[in-house]
């Protein structure tokens, strides 16, 4: 008995120290030594017990990676507790299992737990299975241990199983979080889901506050808050409830990055940059929103930093999501489209459910043509979480489909679901003014345009759909003194291009061209901007870039001039495509 509490000892230690295949040696010792002790001189549960000692050695399995053989002996040291008191003054041959011992979550003896031993067990079960990748026998594991029984842990794993599958309901998922955090008013990690799921900040205040562990520290509000508002995508509120943590606690990692993705939202590249940047430096190895950082790498075109930014995470674990989003934008930028949907496949194989993993295999498909299948992308990403960046995607999709019904209906659940936000209420004029060729109803998207400026005077999309409403009849004018306008405040590279645009049809070439270049050194990959700079150099050489025919220059008609170049159609707005607006990420 005593040398069974001693190596016992041994290989908690060893397990606790990360050595693994040592502590699985001398676990192997301990089984046997265990076994040779009658059962009736060793404790039921807990230390110097057989079932112990077949958990510790399944610890030291699971630490090595062999998850099944791990599970295997988790079960036999829960069957041994179940089992222990019905055994007297005799032996079950060293390698038996009863036949309950190798039961499945899905078989109906598959027995509900009692004592809080079985219940660790259980949740290292549902570990198990979680590994193996299967998903629903994991959270049966979990579903038999009673309310009561499970910790925060627990909980927090069950809840994000309902919501990475779907298996269960909404509120089975708020439910299980709702608890953790009773449990323990400090589980950060239950906040973001429960805020996604929409519940209230006072339902969440009031929760923390009744914990048996005493009340949340104050600047709780403030991280809950940035939570609720990232989440209706109110930019300048989240924006600061972020900055007074980070003043709270100077460079803490989690306001950087929510700083970082807050301006990468607003297109504001160089403040996204600036915190992406101090979060870099703060911690080297983190992945938590690092696809985000690849995404602004991408957007500024710069493939040196993106390759060392996917090399860094590649290092740091080859098993999260975020990797495989860099390493396929970084083949985007080289325009190996094919290898980048192999990456962003397997991000999302790592974890269904990384948002813009689906996003940028949306863009993707796009880019190539495919929008049934950017659909689909799109709509799971919004599944996962109800961002505008999944709204405008699955409307830029719906778009190119012709699905014009779709694209309002998203457009419109877009408003609902992120209300008083200016990009979706512009989200929604583009909607009517792209599919007022067929069903006209511009004087709606001109209104909704108008009070997309009014909520958000810098809202992209609202002054690019007003420029093209104004195209359509010819209002140079108003379209340059919008756009001069817009540019004086945000320097955007989808205002510069739309400007080129406009500009090029005015004859103004010079102009024109300044402008392209400028929205390409800003953007690299805004095939707006390339795609007019390259007409425009045919035009100016007397090229008629629809027909590819050396012109006189100066015998072109203006009207031809107008309508026929920069691929517009007679009213000045790009007939190729549904143009997305701000290149679509």
């Amino acid at each position: 008995m005593e040398d069974v509490l001693v190596m016992q000892t041994q290989v908690k230690r060893l397990n606790e120290q990360k050595l693994f295949p040592s502590a699985e040696k001398l676990g192997a010792m301990l089984l046997c030594a265990s076994r040779a002790v009658p059962y009736d001189q060793l404790p039921l549960e807990g230390e110097g017990s057989h079932s112990e000692s077949l958990s510790l050695y399944a610890d030291s399995l699971f630490g090595k990676g062999e998850f099944q053989r791990a599970l295997h002996f988790y079960k036999q040291a829960t069957q041994r507790i179940k089992i222990g008191p019905h055994i007297s003054g005799h032996r079950s041959p060293p390698n038996s299992s009863s036949p309950a011992s190798s039961s499945s979550p899905s078989s109906p003896n598959y027995s509900s737990v009692q004592r809080p031993e079985e219940a660790e067990l259980r949740f290292k079960e549902s570990q198990c299975y979680h590994s193996l990748g299967e998903i629903s026998k994991a959270i049966r594991c979990l579903e038999a241990v009673p309310l009561q029984l499970r910790n925060a842990a627990m909980n927090l794993s069950l809840g994000a199983m309902y919501m990475s599958t779907g298996t269960g309901s909404r509120l089975n998922a708020i439910k299980a979080y709702k608890e953790a955090l009773r449990q323990n008013p400090t589980a950060l990690e239950a906040l973001s889901p429960l805020v996604n799921l929409g519940v209230g900040r006072r339902d969440l205040l009031d929760m923390m506050s009744s914990s048996a562990n005493g009340p949340p520290p104050q600047w709780i509000e403030s991280y809950i808050d940035g939570l609720g508002t990232l989440t209706a995508a109110d930019n300048t509120q989240s924006i600061h409830h972020w900055s007074t943590l980070d003043n709270m606690f100077p460079n803490n990692l989690p306001s950087m990055l929510h700083l970082g993705l807050l301006h990468l939202d607003a297109d504001r590249l160089d403040e996204a940059q600036y915190f992406f940047n101090k979060a870099r430096v703060t911690d080297p190895s983190n992945l938590e929103m690092m696809d985000h950082y690849a995404l602004l790498l991408h957007l500024r075109g710069d493939v040196a930093e993106l390759n060392r930014l996917a090399h860094d995470l590649l290092c740091a674990s080859e098993m999260r999501p975020e990797p495989w989003v860099a390493l396929s934008l970084h083949a985007e930028c080289q325009g190996d489209r094919d290898r980048a949907l192999q990456y962003v496949d397997k991000a999302i194989d790592l974890g269904p459910s990384c948002v813009l993993g689906h996003l940028v295999k949306g863009e993707i498909m796009l880019k190539i043509g495919k929008p049934d299948l950017a659909i689909m992308s799109f709509f799971r990403a919004k599944e996962n979480r109800k961002e505008l960046r999944c709204y405008h995607g699955l409307v830029e999709a719906y778009l190119d489909a012709s699905k014009f019904k779709e694209a309002s209906v998203t457009a419109r659940e877009a408003i609902s679901n992120l209300p008083g936000n200016a990009t979706a209420v512009a989200l929604l004029g583009r909607v009517l003014a792209t599919a007022s060729t067929q069903h006209p109803d511009k004087d709606r998207a001109r209104k909704l345009f108008a009070q997309a400026l009014e909520l958000d005077p810098r809202c992209v999309e609202a002054t690019i759909g007003l420029v093209d409403l104004h195209l359509r009849n010819r209002e140079f004018d108003q379209c340059v003194e919008l756009l001069e306008a817009a540019l004086q405040d945000q320097n955007q590279a989808s205002l510069h291009a739309k400007l080129g645009d406009v500009l090029a049809l005015q004859q103004r070439y010079s102009e024109a061209l300044e402008h392209y270049h400028t929205a390409i050194s800003l953007n690299p990959d805004i095939e707006e901007a390339k795609e007019g700079l390259e007409r425009l150099e045919k035009r100016m050489r007397g090229i008629d870039p629809d027909h590819g025919e050396d012109e006189d220059g100066a015998d072109m008609d203006p009207d031809h001039d107008l309508e026929g170049s920069m691929g517009m159609d007679g009213s000045g707005v790009r007939s190729e495509d549904h143009s997305h607006h701000g290149g679509g990420w």
